[in-house]
């Protein structure tokens, strides 16, 4: 498996065998991925990654446990585009506390964040249906 990194972290980034089990992103307050042109690029939240090429990716998953109490606390999965001139178009995916409840949230960016969010129950698991046509389900 190919090694993760750590960006806007100190931590060591976990070894790929203890990936798939539990392993800990802890993150400051007030950090945030979030742009709101002309004034606001907020790009200082942890996130551990993988670099690769756009044709090789396949898909991704993430299971979040979390002491998730505070406003706008939030786990998940990032996807960036990195352009030539260095921009960065990203989308990210995942639970956000808001209005004092925990919401399904994605935000994706171009120039500016386009975030939307909904209610969600106490447990969710999110599943690709074309997964279970492949499967013959």
């Amino acid at each position: 498996m190919t090694m993760f990194n750590f960006l806007n972290s100190v931590e060591a980034a976990p070894k790929p065998e203890s990936l798939s089990s539990t392993f800990t992103v802890s993150a400051h307050p007030l950090t945030d991925i979030w742009t709101n042109p002309p004034n606001t690029e907020r790009f200082n939240a942890p996130i551990l990654y993988r670099s690769l090429p756009l044709m090789a990716f396949q898909r991704a998953q993430v299971t979040i446990h979390g002491n998730l109490t505070q406003k706008y606390d939030q786990g998940g999965l990032i996807l960036i585009a990195k352009e030539e001139d260095g921009t960065r178009k990203w989308i990210k995916a995942g639970l956000e506390v808001v209005h004092d409840a925990l919401y399904l949230s994605t935000v994706s960016k171009d120039r500016g964040s386009d975030w939307a969010f909904q209610t969600v129950p106490p447990r969710l698991q999110v599943r690709d249906i074309g997964d279970d046509q492949r499967e013959g389900r």
